[in-house]
Order: C-alpha cells, then sequence, then structure tokens
C-alpha cells in the first residue's frame, strides 16, 4: 500500500531492459553499403542512421537505433542519439519499454555498456526514469548510476542520488538522498525520506536505512531504518517496520490508519519506542501493530475533549485493529503505565496507574476505551489517594475504575484506609464506591478526638457497602454499619460522614442505631464506670459541639439506670473522648431495677453515676412506695433517693404494704 509496486516495477524492468539489449552479441552494424565504410584492422566503422533489429518467431524482440554508429566489432562502440526498445514479461503480462540517451558507449569484452546524457527510460505500464548515467556490467550482472535519479509510475514518483541494481541477487539499491512521494486519491499525498534504500525482490523486502521520514498530512512517522515486506505473489505489502527511535505524531492523517484520532474533534497522538511491527490483511487493512522495547503513546486533548494530557506507557504496546482497519484493542506488556495529567486552564493533580499488563477493548469508531483490564501490582495514585489491587478494570462508559483482589484505598491528607472486596473510582468525579466486607480506618491529622479519633485515636468503621460523593463530601456506610474508636461503638443500618467547611466532620447514623459509650473515671475512683448503651431511631454528632444527640424513641442504659425519652443528648468532656453528662426528654422516663420514675427532663452524670430528674411533677414509683417532687436524684447502684420539692409543693410519701403471703 505504501509503495504501490511502482518503483519496484519499474526497477526490474529497466534492469531487464539493459540484461537482455547489452548481453546480446547480435547488436551489430549492417553490412557496409560503399567501400568508404568498410573496416580495417586498424580503423574504426563509423555509420549514420544506425538501426539494429532482434526477431524472434516472427515477432520483435528488441531495437536499437542510434543517429551515428562509431566503433570496431569485439571492441568498445559508440552510438550517439541511441534508442533501445525492447519486449518484457511483467508479473506475467508482456509489455515494451523504450531508453533514450544523447550517447551509449558498449564494451563487449567487459559485457559493460554505458549510457550517458539525458538517460530517459519508459515502460509500457508509465514507468518512467530520468537521469544523467546508466551503466551495465554483464560480467557482474549489475546496473547502476552515481547520478541524481528522478522516476515516477502513476500515482507514485521519487528521486533518489545513485542506483544500483544486481540482476543476478535481484537487488535494487538506491545510494542515497532517497525520496518517494506517493499520490493517493483517498488520502493526502505521502512522503517517503530516507539516506538510502534497498529491495530484495527475491525476499519481498524493501528497506529505508537511516534518518527515515515518512509524512502524510499531519502525520510524521521517524525512524532509523524502514521495513517493508512484499508478498511475492499479490505484490501487497503484508507487513512494515519501523526500526530504532521510532517516533510516530499522528495528527489526523492516515500515516497508519486505525491508530491516529478516527473521529472528529480528536487531538493529536504521538507513539515513541524502539520499533513499531505493522501486519496488514490480504485486502491491505492493517491487522495489528506492536510498538517496543519502552513504547510510549502519548494522546492530547481535541476539541470538545477533557483538558487534559493522557501518556500510556509499557514495555510493548500492541493494538488490534477490526476489520475495516479500526482500533479495536490495545494490550500493555510488562510494566504498564497511565498517566492523565490536566492542562490549563484545567486544575488538579495526574492521575497514575501501573499494572504489570493490561487489555483494552476500544470503541473503533471514537478510539476511546470501552473496557480495560488490569492484571497483576494494579496501583491508581490521584494527588493524596492511593489505590492498589492485584487486579482492576475500567469500565470506560462510566469513567469508573474497579480494584479487586485485596483491593485497597488509602489517603495521607485524612489519614484514611479502605479496604473491601470490590471498590470503584470514579476517575471523573472522585466519587467512591465500595462493598463487601468494607473496612475504613480514619486518623486524621489534626483531629481533637471523639468519636471520629484524634489524640493518638483511630477510628474504624464497617460495613457491607460504602459511598462517598465528592461533591457534597458526604461518605455512607450501609448494611450492618459500625463506626468504633477505642472500646466506644455505634451501630446502625446506615452511618452518614459529612465533611463540613473549616475541616470539621458531621456523623449521622439512621435506622436500629445502638451505641456503646465507655465514661472515663473519676481520678482516684475504685472502679471504671459502667458502660453507657443508647438505643434511637437517629444520632448526629458533630465535632466541635462535642455532644451526641438522639432522637426517635431514644433509650440510654448505665449500669442498673435506663431512660426512655423521645430526645436525649450526650455532652462530652473537651476533645470529646469521654462522656460528661446525658440530658433525656421532654419527657422522661427513669428506670432503676424496680423502680420506675417520669418527669420533664433527666440529667445523668456517669463519672459520678447520680441521676437528676426534674419537672413539674417528678414522681417515683417503686412496689413499696411512690415519691412525688420537683426534682429526684438517685445513684447508681445505691438505694439512696432524694426528693426536693423546693418548698413549692408538698412532697408526698406514700408507702405501700405489701400483702402478707398465703
Amino acid at each position: 500500500r505504501y509503495i504501490r509496486g511502482g518503483l519496484l516495477v519499474g526497477m526490474a524492468v529497466l534492469a531487464a531492459v539493459v540484461t537482455r539489449s547489452l548481453t546480446s552479441r547480435s547488436v551489430r552494424p549492417p553490412a557496409p553499403a560503399s567501400p568508404e565504410t568498410e573496416e580495417s584492422p586498424t580503423t574504426a566503422t563509423r555509420m549514420e542512421g544506425f538501426t539494429h533489429f532482434r526477431m524472434e518467431m516472427g515477432e520483435t524482440k528488441f531495437s536499437v537505433r542510434a543517429k551515428s554508429y562509431t566503433g570496431k566489432e569485439g571492441e568498445e562502440m559508440h552510438l550517439q542519439g541511441v534508442e533501445v526498445q525492447f519486449t518484457y514479461m511483467a508479473r506475467g503480462t508482456p509489455g515494451t519499454s523504450t531508453i533514450t540517451a544523447d550517447e551509449s558507449i558498449y564494451t563487449p569484452t567487459l559485457q559493460k555498456a554505458v549510457f550517458r546524457g539525458n538517460v530517459h527510460v519508459v515502460t509500457e505500464d508509465g514507468f518512467e526514469l530520468d537521469t544523467q548515467s546508466l551503466v551495465y556490467r554483464g560480467d557482474k550482472n549489475l546496473s547502476r548510476t552515481e547520478d541524481p535519479v528522478q522516476f515516477r509510475r502513476k500515482d507514485l514518483s521519487g528521486s533518489a542520488t545513485g542506483v544500483v541494481y544486481d540482476a543476478a541477487e535481484r537487488r535494487l539499491e538506491l545510494l542515497a538522498d532517497v525520496v518517494l512521494k506517493l499520490q493517493d486519491p483517498d488520502n493526502a499525498p505521502m512522503d517517503i525520506k530516507s539516506a538510502r534504500a534497498t529491495f530484495e525482490r527475491q525476499d519481498g523486502l524493501l528497506r529505508f536505512i537511516d534518518n527515515v521520514e515518512v509524512v502524510q498530512g499531519g502525520d510524521r512517522l521517524t525512524a532509523g531504518r524502514f521495513l517493508v515486506n512484499i508478498a511475492p505473489d499479490t505484490q501487497a505489502v503484508y507487513r512494515a517496520q519501523a526500526v530504532d527511535d521510532v517516533d510516530l505524531w499522528m495528527g489526523g492523517g492516515a500515516l497508519v490508519q486505525g491508530l491516529a484520532p478516527s473521529s472528529a474533534g480528536r487531538g493529536p497522538r504521538h507513539l515513541a519506542g524502539k520499533k513499531l511491527d505493522l501486519w496488514f490483511r490480504p485486502d491491505r487493512t492493517l491487522q495489528e501493530a506492536t510498538a517496543g522495547p519502552d513504547a510510549v503513546l502519548t494522546i492530547r486533548p481535541g476539541k470538545g475533549d477533557p483538558p487534559e494530557k493522557r501518556v500510556l506507557k509499557a514495555r510493548f504496546l500492541a493494538f488490534g485493529f477490526d476489520e475495516r482497519g479500526k482500533m479495536s484493542e490495545v494490550r500493555g506488556q510488562k510494566d504498564s503505565s497511565f498517566v492523565a495529567e490536566p492542562l490549563p486552564p484545567a486544575k488538579g493533580p495526574p492521575r497514575t496507574l501501573t499494572c504489570q499488563s493490561f487489555i483494552a477493548r476500544v470503541d473503533p469508531a471514537s478510539g476511546e476505551p470501552t473496557l480495560i483490564e488490569f492484571t497483576k501490582d494494579v496501583v491508581f495514585v490521584e494527588g493524596t489517594k492511593r489505590a492498589t489491587g492485584e487486579k482492576a478494570y475500567f469500565d470506560g462508559t462510566k469513567s469508573a475504575l474497579y480494584l479487586q483482589e485485596g483491593p485497597a484505598l488509602a489517603d495521607t491528607a485524612e489519614g484514611s484506609r479502605l479496604t473491601a472486596k470490590v471498590i470503584q473510582l470514579a476517575t471523573r468525579s472522585g466519587d467512591v464506591e465500595a462493598h463487601d466486607d468494607v473496612r475504613h480506618t480514619l486518623d486524621k491529622p489534626g483531629a481533637t478526638g471523639g468519636l471520629l479519633g484524634g489524640k493518638g485515636g483511630t477510628t474504624l468503621f464497617a460495613a457491607d457497602r460504602f459511598e462517598y460523593t465528592a461533591a457534597t463530601k458526604l461518605a455512607r456506610y450501609r448494611q450492618s454499619a459500625l463506626l468504633r474508636t477505642g472500646k466506644d461503638e455505634i451501630r446502625a443500618d446506615e452511618i452518614r460522614l459529612h465533611e463540613l467547611a473549616g475541616g470539621k466532620r458531621r456523623l449521622e447514623a439512621a435506622g436500629s442505631v445502638v451505641s456503646r459509650m465507655h465514661p472515663a473515671a473519676e481520678k482516684d475512683a475504685a472502679k471504671a464506670p459502667a458502660t453507657v448503651e443508647a438505643r434511637a431511631k437517629e444520632m448526629t454528632y458533630e465535632e466541635g459541639k462535642n455532644e451526641i444527640v438522639y432522637t426517635g424513641d431514644v433509650s440510654i442504659k448505665q449500669g442498673d439506670i435506663q431512660t426512655t425519652s423521645p430526645k436525649a443528648t450526650l455532652k462530652l468532656v473537651e476533645g470529646g473522648n469521654s462522656i460528661d453528662t446525658l440530658v433525656a426528654g421532654e419527657p422522661v422516663e427513669v428506670r432503676q431495677g424496680v423502680r420506675r420514675a417520669t418527669g420533664a427532663r433527666a440529667t445523668y452524670t456517669p463519672r459520678t453515676e447520680m441521676m437528676l430528674l426534674v419537672g413539674e411533677k417528678v414522681v417515683l414509683k417503686d412496689p413499696t412506695q411512690e415519691l412525688e417532687g420537683r426534682s429526684l436524684t438517685f445513684h447508681v447502684g445505691d438505694a439512696r433517693i432524694l426528693v426536693d420539692g423546693r418548698e413549692e409543693v408538698r412532697t408526698q410519701l406514700i408507702i405501700r404494704q405489701d400483702k402478707p403471703k398465703q
């Protein structure tokens, strides 16, 4: 496809011209017409209007015409204004070729012929060649010229300085300054340049050597060598190789169709490596391409694309193409990496993914990946975030990366680490999802302590499902959600964590909320206070406020004291590492063993295990008595009760006499 066979066929015909015409010993002058033209042993023959034909089976195989002839048989012969015509066979088809030159010198003893001055070769199928000299050595089966050469055939043209053709080896060499131009009605013209070029017809191998440059439209390929393999039966190119420091710039042309952008608006691409190997189908569409070692593909944005530069690297990059020659698959083999770097005015950290190997399915129409599978040592980094796993896959339709087989996501800025069976990262929005055996630890630098860690404490979240929305900075833990800091823990159907302005956080729990808190003991206390267990429909905790608010059928218990109320607030000590007070109401019911007390509001201090119940009418009942007043104070595990009417109402004491047992 790149060469169209024109140069190759033309040069082979040229060699056949020289071989068949100049090695024939029948090229002799006709019998002399007068005594003046007879030659002697010492006198050369000179003739005007020289013509010679060679016939086979009634057909002219070749003819030689010249304006003048000088020479002696067996010695050097000079032809002026020479024209040679002969028939040839190319790919099984006969044709006629003509060579013209200002002069030709033939030395039979050396089987040497030299054409000089305005040498022009033309074949019936349209091949033409121009040069200033052409030398043939029959004894060596060589044809050559050191002069500049121009050639053309249909949509192919070119030039070189110096040509050598070895008929025995069927090898053609363009010695220097090689330039080929291919006119394609369906694409922009293609130019190929190199320091030199060779063609080995027997092996069907065309080599462009040193400083190779191939240009078509906005596409450009440079390499140390460019090799083209041609099928001997069809003369079609089935393989092409660019070797040594390969650089391929694709700006929307068709130099390597399929690798270049295939839809409007796509930006330029650059492929570099030690080697680029291209394989073609019999219909000349691109089937497969491999770049490497050390292959690098750089993709810059086009109109409508996200403002970012994407770089794909691997020891080897392999590209597969569909029946139309459009890229449908990319494979990275060994030490693969992908980097997406925002370009101004876009901001943000680059995204980097590394792995050992990957396979990407590509939409042939857009050139964008639809599915990428990453294998072994997968690491994704974005800013302070680092995600790892043994396997991963990328869904291009969702711009989401799924990590599997021991996945983990860490954020050094947040002091967090997330693990699960599967972790999903939305590469555009920054959203995160995880499911099955979710465990998320938080040790945020600068945290002041409390339920969300800090001061040496680490917070653990566990759930079946995890969702994080970057735009709202909201994390949700669903299905058997658990939060644990030290010995304290919260369980609920769902736990939500909001990042607030100023870096503070708000914690919310909903659905069958159960919390267990462990108050710090008073100094010199004989024993630690009992655990405070709270149950409610919902719970809210905000850093900075040092309080936990429970709502909806709230039940809080410590030791043998239990409160029931529609709302309750746990006040935490400074730093949030322990409970200061509990306020429940309104109304509130307090139970202690067989005792039952009701009032408007209850205030409980876990450190001292003392309860204060207040209201317009506070009532305490037990099996033997009933007390009523404005406030009531009693202790956990203590039978003492203090009832205070505050001189506003009469304190009433009712003692019930148990019935005698029968």
